[in-house]
């Protein structure tokens, strides 16, 4: 049972992101809880996300877009060069 929180991937993406949300100065807000569940629900199976720039540098830290084969873009002109 223990694992879980590891071998879940949307659980684990989300265990990374909460202890980086919560390392921030700023409070958290309900909004913030709220996109930051839509954002691990597709992390883990998406070949592409695009998103606000905060949840996207907090997933870059974490190396979610690496682990799970996800490029984490914040605009749609970032798609240039790719296939």
């Amino acid at each position: 049972m223990r694992s879980t929180s590891v071998d879940v991937p949307m659980l684990a993406a989300e265990r990374e992101l909460v202890v980086r949300l919560e390392d921030q100065r700023r409070a958290i807000s309900e909004n913030d809880l709220r996109d930051m569940m839509s954002f691990i629900t597709v992390l883990p199976f998406a070949d592409v996300i695009f998103a606000e720039k905060q949840f996207v540098n907090l997933a870059r830290q974490a190396g979610l877009g690496e682990c799970y084969g996800t490029a984490l873009l914040t605009s749609i002109h970032e798609l240039t060069g790719r296939q």
